[in-house]
């Protein structure tokens, strides 16, 4: 957890909420996280991106 909030601090939004979905998807047992694993995973990936 320091990780992320030093990266959100030092202005690596982009970085840090990465790094926090990722911690999600690897802890979560919720069933709806789970069910959108692929477009969650696929979204990590394309954060920045705008559909």
């Amino acid at each position: 957890m320091q990780t992320l909030l030093a990266l959100y601090n030092v202005n690596d939004h982009k970085k840090a909420v990465q790094l926090l979905f990722r911690a999600l998807m690897e802890s979560s047992s919720d069933e709806w996280i789970h069910s959108y694993r692929r477009a969650i995973t696929f979204y990590i990936d394309h954060i920045d991106e705008v559909w």
